[in-house]
C-alpha cells in the first residue's frame, strides 16, 4: 500500500512522466510477471490476433466493447474482439497505468491504445469540467481487472472505450 500511495503521488506531481512511460504494478506477487502478461495483451492488440487476445481471459473472463457489445467466456470473447479488430486495426499501446490494485492478486489497470495511422479527435466540449484528458493519441482506453490464479495472471473483467468521439462510428439500432 506504501508504494501504491507513493506512485499515485508521483503520478500527481509528475504527469508527463507517468503518461510517457509505463507505470510500474506494485505487487508482491511479481511486476515481472504482470508485464510479461501485458506485452501478450499489446502484442495481440498490435498484431490482431483475436485467438492469443481470448486466450489471455479467465475461463468466466467479460468483455465489454465501445459499442454496447458484450462476451463471456474466450471463445465468444474470441468472436467479439475479432469484429473490433475489423474496426479499429491494430493497435499500439500509448499509457498504461496502474488504477488500483485491489489485493496482491488483483489489479486494475486502464491501457491507453491508439488506432493505426488515426490520431485521437476527443472534442474538448465534451470532456467533463476538472477531468483530465486521456494521453496523448489516445483513441481506445481498456480498463481490465487482472488476477491472478494458479495458472497465473488472467484478464477476469475488461471494458473498452472509443475516445474517437469526433469521429464516425457503428451505431446501434
Amino acid at each position: 500500500m506504501k508504494h501504491l500511495s507513493l506512485f499515485i503521488g508521483l503520478c500527481v506531481a509528475l504527469p508527463g512522466n507517468c503518461l510517457a512511460q509505463r507505470a510500474p504494478v506494485w505487487s508482491d506477487s511479481g511486476t515481472p510477471e504482470v508485464l510479461t502478461f501485458l506485452a501478450k495483451l499489446e502484442l495481440a492488440s498490435w498484431t490482431q490476433n483475436a485467438d492469443a487476445y481470448a486466450a489471455l481471459f479467465a475461463g468466466n473472463g467479460k468483455w465489454d466493447g465501445p459499442f454496447g457489445q458484450n462476451a463471456v467466456g474466450p471463445s465468444n470473447i474470441r468472436t467479439a474482439v475479432g469484429q473490433f479488430f475489423t474496426e479499429f486495426g491494430p493497435l499500439r499501446e500509448a499509457a498504461t497505468t496502474v488504477t488500483f490494485q485491489i489485493s496482491p492478486d488483483v489489479i486494475m489497470l486502464d491501457v491507453y491504445q491508439m488506432t493505426n495511422g488515426r490520431h485521437a479527435s476527443l472534442d474538448p466540449k465534451l470532456i467533463a469540467p476538472g477531468s483530465g484528458a486521456p494521453p496523448r493519441f489516445a483513441d481506445v482506453r481498456t480498463t481490465l481487472i487482472l488476477r491472478k490464479g494458479d495458472s497465473g495472471w488472467n484478464i477476469f473483467a475488461a471494458r473498452v472505450a472509443d475516445l474517437r468521439t469526433a469521429t464516425a462510428r457503428v451505431t446501434a439500432r
